[in-house]
Parts: structure tokens; sequence; C-alpha cells
């Protein structure tokens, strides 16, 4: 008696490549990503580390692909003039959320027109993608601890509004490739209560993170999420410019803290084949982030899948390209035909 197999839909899905490192889903210089997902798009804000030139703060979107790998350059000029208070040329790491009455509010970072610090200003639009119109006044200035920069949104449950950013001590001297390497200076995450618009600052901010020993000169670009009860404060340590930058967190049960550091880093050069992975920006439910990494124009921009037991949180490995294999109309094979089709998938796993 001969054996039969129907198979109505045969739909198999396996990853094609034998390891599990990254590519960039933007292989451009694209770093500090932060990332705002609006119905099925995800909105991708690019800062510029101008060097001195100009470049407009651009935007890139996501198009809601599955394997979110697809993003697509608009190349629009989402904040094309900034605070009176702010200088142009080194305007970077914005980060965007959404008010309740629909308002985007725009945190960036730019140069302060009266000294060499630099300050979180603030811009608001009725599109994600702008323009958006700056507040004639910084919402953070810290330029005794070296300026304010780095700035992330964060809306809680109760609809509060806050905004996190780093004092950059790093500013202050200190020596090393990025300041401070004689460690003299803090580089505290301020946590600064605001207003219902989102802009307004309402009390002093408080320091809720500050760099250790094994942080090194630095601690920047925060991110904060709540999930499952838990406060998710993620940040950068080290200088961005050494293949120690890394990507950390740390998490408290209240907004304020005391925040505790994870005992490891998220993501460290070498691991998934990644060099220098940091200035990550987490999603609202904390199962992925985007990231930057080295590449060969410079910092690509990555996108990560994360897993939690707990408090503690682990980078899945990427599986970047997949097969479908789809019999249809409904078919049956024999033994022979099953051998046959069985052998053709294994050799496509094993290429």
């Amino acid at each position: 008696m001969s054996f039969l197999l129907s198979i109505f839909h045969l739909s198999l899905f396996f990853s094609l490549c034998k390891g599990s490192g990254y590519d960039p889903v933007i292989s451009s210089d694209f770093p500090d990503p932060s990332i705002l997902r609006i119905g099925g798009k995800r909105y991708a804000l690019l800062p510029q580390l101008t060097f001195g030139r100009n470049y407009p703060l651009s935007l890139i979107i996501r198009r809601g692909f599955p394997d979110d790998q697809t993003w697509t350059l608009t190349n629009i000029d989402a904040l094309p003039v900034l605070g009176s208070w702010a200088t142009s040329g080194k305007t970077w790491a914005p980060d965007v959320l959404q008010r309740s009455d629909g308002t985007f509010v725009m945190y960036y970072t730019a140069p302060n027109a009266s000294s060499i610090s630099h300050r979180v200003g603030t811009a608001t639009s009725t599109s994600p993608t702008g323009p958006y119109t700056p507040q004639s006044t910084p919402l953070a200035c810290a330029d005794s601890g070296g300026g304010a920069l780095d700035p992330a949104g964060f809306q809680g449950e109760d609809g509060m509004h806050w905004v996190v950013y780093k004092v950059d001590g790093n500013a202050l001297g200190g020596g090393g490739p990025c300041g401070n390497d004689d460690g003299s200076h803090s580089t505290p995450i301020h946590l600064q209560r605001l207003a219902d618009d989102a802009v307004t600052p309402v009390g002093d901010p408080v320091t809720i993170l500050d760099r250790s020993e094994a942080d090194g000169p630095a601690i920047q670009g925060p991110s904060l999420i709540k999930r499952n009860g838990l406060y998710v404060l993620s940040f950068s340590s080290n200088c961005v410019n050494t293949l120690l930058f890394d990507t950390s967190y740390a998490t408290a049960t209240s907004i304020s803290g005391p925040y505790t550091k994870a005992a490891i880093p998220l993501l460290v050069t070498g691991q998934f084949g990644l060099t220098a992975p940091g200035g990550a920006d987490l999603a609202l439910d904390g199962n992925s982030m985007v990231f930057h990494g080295n590449v060969g124009s410079g910092r690509g921009m990555y996108t990560a899948q994360l897993s939690w037991n707990g408090n503690v949180a682990t980078v899945q490995p990427r599986k970047q390209h997949f097969l479908e294999v789809v019999m249809y109309p409904p078919q049956k094979l024999d033994r022979q035909g099953n051998r046959k089709m069985e052998a053709i998938l294994q050799k496509v796993r094993n290429s």
C-alpha cells in the first residue's frame, strides 16, 4: 500500500543565513535614530552630526513591511527653521511624540547662539513629517554642566509628559577621544516634567542616572519607556568615536528612580557582527528598537527585536532572509514525490 501525503498549502519559512549577524536597514550615515509609530507606519528621524555644515533634519519612513527591512528616505526638511536661541550647524538628536490632541512635538539639540554649549529645543507640527515650528526659548540649557543634548520625550499612562536628556559634562574638558577622560565631570541623565503642552518645564529637573567607572567618560542618548509596570531607560556608555561605545539600559519601578543598571550591556562591539552599536531608541512596547552602528559611510541604522525575562532584556538574532514555498493548487505526493520535495528543501536550507 503506497504512502500518501496530502499537502493543501505548504508554506515553509526558514533562514537562509548561516550566521546571525545584523545588516543595516539604512547603510548611509544615520546616527542616533529615533522611531515613531503612527498606525501602520514607522517614522525614523535622522539627526545630523554635521561638523559645522548645516544639514536639515530629514525623515525616513517605513511603509509597514513585515520584514522590518524596507525604509524609504523622504528627503523632507522636518525642521527648516531653528529656535531664535539657536545657531545652525550641529543640529542633532531629534525625538518626536504625539500629544493626545494630535499635535506632534519634536525635541532636538542645537548649539546656543551665545555660547559654545548645546541646548535642547522644542518644535510642534500637525504632521509627523513637519514642517515643525520651533519654540522661541530652549527647554533645557545646563550651561554650567556643559550643555544639554540627546533629548527623548515620554508620556505616562496618566497622560503626564516628561523628557530625558544628557548633561554634557564631556564638553568641560578632561582629555581623551570625547572629553572627560580623567573622569573629573559627571554626565548625568536628567528627567524633566512638562506641562500638558509637552514643551513647558514644570519644576526643576532631577538626575536619574549618571556614569560609573564601568561607563567610561560618559553616558548619553537616553530613551525612556514603561513596560509591564517597569520603567526602562536605555542609554549608551563610553565615547561614540571608540569601539567601546555600546547600548545599555537601567530599570526602575518609579519614573524618578532609583534606576538599576543591567549587569551587562545590551549590545557591544563584536556582537552580531556590529561595531560600536549605540544611540538606541526603544519602541513603546519595549519589544524592538532602532540604533546605529559603524558602517563604511559613517553610522548606519539598524533595527532589532528584544525579548524580556523579568527585567532582563536580550537582543534576538536577526533572521535576514526567508523562503516561502507554496504548493497550490492542492496536490498529493506519494512517497517518492515527498522525498524529492524534502531533498529540494534540504538543499536550499544548506545553501
